[in-house]
């Protein structure tokens, strides 16, 4: 790609935990989205977006890199963001844009405790959103509600009001100012909506309330049947009119966040912007694992947020950009990792703005018209040793092939195998072939292969079908991509993607109350947060530290091994040195089968 002057303004905005059924614009019977359904509707609705991870953090660095999460250092949620990574951020700020950061952050490594999960990012942190190329920032690491406490460049403030109204404001103002500076904008809007706790204002939940009175069924209970697919669990009545109190409350942050996309799209036409402006929509990863929902939030996919499974990674998305993309559906498989290389190929980027490996592509020809099946494999890891989603999958086209890390994790992927298109006779003296010793090797190996359009629930392994050629080339296609995708990202995490071939060390993962950098807003960040948020119970540092044992990894040091190095950082915890962190990295990758390979 050769550089060119940049003259296309960007908005990414992300929704956290929605799930792929949460919009207006699929069919939801209570939930309105006119907002995001006249997005859609003037715009490319993407049926088949995938996030970067099943987890909040990592689907984030995926989103600002191009590259699977595992590459960059954030393998789950709250994990830094390594600094040697290139990001969309920096390359448009190179590039000449004015770049702001507004909302979720979660990619310093900083946690939250006890009732309170988020409290603002500060610009004495290393890993704050300007160490990856944002000039202007208002930011709070984690999960924020009313009245939000955020951090900026010039410090931290409460913000009376809606969280998503109050960022898409700023974030407007941020536009304006960009536009007098004659200068184009990134603005990247990160929403906290609908993460749990649910805690939206009156006036957007109260419409919810009647929902919950069950009228054709006496109550939740009595909508509820048992030992009908789905490994004999419960499940409800689809024409089921009951569903937990709780669910107004989603409901109306879902609405809050709708209303205030609908704010930023009006924003751009107010200020005569919206034909120069690309607006990406979508959401960090799957919806809460509330399985006993009467209308699940995924849409009738199968799993849910921390799974490798569709209700986990595939989200709603809708790109606009007026007269330049044409309105329409699309059924064509694309990620949060191609957003870095699509506005890379709109603007004019070098390439060496972005750091190699990719994982995404350009969908720039998809814009204008259909563009048929996708070139390159979508690639997922996950590994948590606290959740039950752990594992590989590697998406082509129709085709997922999934590898669980775990016996524990069967619970979440195994399926029953699919029945062999020719039924074999148990008379049958034949030796079996090739290709059924190998079906029933990999099924006893914790591996599955679904086809998510015809079944997108993923209810049958296909591995069992060994003799349909599709299928079973399908199945040599997809191994071979995965362990291709292993080797590649066992050498990332060995720091071989950078020029020095080192992994800086990383500031250490804790609670803020730790962090001496924080020292200094503690007094302020405390009172600020007794103030304003509804969830303040007891939210005082000295508590937590001497009460409390939060596990921070403090105890844990790298290897000392020649691939990992000092890096540049600021933010320590008390009585510990930063870390390296990938302390565990000279064990071997043992998911790969490829024979003979040690990745």
């Amino acid at each position: 790609m050769s550089r060119s002057r940049p003259s296309i303004n960007i908005v990414v905005a992300l929704s956290d935990d929605q799930g792929w059924g949460e919009v207006g614009f699929r069919g939801h019977t209570h939930l309105p989205t006119p907002g995001l359904d006249r997005m859609a509707a003037h715009g490319l609705r993407f049926e088949r977006f995938y996030s970067g991870a099943p987890i909040c953090s990592a689907a984030r660095a995926a989103l600002l890199t191009g590259r699977s999460p595992h590459r960059t250092g954030v393998t789950s949620q709250g994990q830094p963001l390594r600094l040697q990574e290139q990001t969309l951020a920096t390359a448009l700020q190179k590039a000449g844009y004015a770049t702001g950061h507004f909302g979720k952050w979660h990619l310093d490594g900083v946690h939250g405790f006890g009732d309170v999960q988020g409290v603002p990012v500060i610009a004495n942190h290393s890993h704050n959103p300007g160490a990856f190329g944002f000039q202007t920032w208002l930011s709070n690491f984690g999960v924020f509600d009313l009245n939000p406490v955020l951090g900026r460049m010039e410090g931290v403030d409460a913000y009376p009001g809606e969280p998503c109204a109050i960022l898409v404001r700023k974030a407007i103002e941020f536009m304006e100012e960009s536009v007098k500076q004659r200068q184009p904008f990134f603005a990247s809007v990160w929403f906290s909506n609908p993460h749990l706790p649910w805690i939206p204002q009156a006036r957007f939940a109260q419409p919810f309330r009647n929902v919950t009175r069950c009228r054709d069924y006496r109550n939740l209970t009595a909508c509820k049947v048992k030992g009908e697919g789905r490994k004999g669990g419960p499940y409800y009545q689809r024409d089921c009119d009951c569903f937990p109190r709780e669910m107004a409350d989603h409901y109306g942050e879902l609405v809050a966040l709708d209303k205030s996309i609908d704010g930023l799209r009006r924003g751009l036409r107010r200020l005569g912007l919206e034909n120069d402006t690309l607006v990406w929509f979508s959401s960090d990863n799957g919806p809460e694992p509330k399985r006993l929902r009467p209308f699940p939030s995924a849409g009738g996919l199968a799993g849910t947020k921390k799974t490798l499974l569709e209700g986990g990674i595939r989200v709603p998305a809708i790109v606009e950009w007026p007269g330049k993309i044409e309105p329409r559906i699309t059924w064509h498989p694309a990620c949060a990792m191609d957003i870095f290389p699509t506005i890379a190929e709109l603007v004019g980027l070098p390439e060496a703005s972005m750091l190699q490996p990719q994982d995404g592509v350009s969908l720039v020809p998809l814009f204008k018209r259909e563009i048929g099946p996708r070139t390159k494999p979508i690639p997922f890891a996950y590994f948590n040793q606290h959740q039950f989603g752990n594992g590989w999958a590697i998406i082509d086209n129709n085709f997922k092939l999934v590898r669980w890390s775990s016996s524990w994790a069967r619970r979440t992927y195994g399926r029953p195998a699919a029945k062999p298109v020719k039924a074999r006779s148990a008379r049958d003296e034949r030796p079996k072939s090739q290709a059924q010793l190998r079906s029933e090797q990999l099924l006893n190996r914790q591996t599955a292969l679904f086809d998510v359009v015809a079944d997108s629930e993923e209810r049958e392994n296909l591995i069992g079908r060994w003799d349909d050629p599709e299928v079973a080339a399908a199945l040599v296609r997809l191994e071979g991509a995965l362990d291709l995708f292993a080797l590649s990202m066992n050498a990332s995490q060995h720091g071989l993607d950078y020029p020095d071939q080192r992994i800086w060390a990383q500031p250490p993962i804790g609670v803020w109350c730790e962090l001496e950098c924080y020292g200094p807003f503690t007094a302020q960040i405390t009172e600020l947060t007794r103030r304003t948020s509804p969830r303040y119970h007891g939210f005082e540092c000295g508590v937590f530290l001497n009460q409390t044992e939060h596990p921070t990894m403090k105890d844990i040091e790298g290897d000392g091994s020649s691939a990992s190095a000092s890096g540049p950082t600021t933010c320590e915890t008390k009585l510990s040195r930063c870390l390296n962190e990938w302390p565990w990295r000279n064990l071997h990758n043992k998911w790969s089968y490829a024979s003979g390979l040690d990745v």
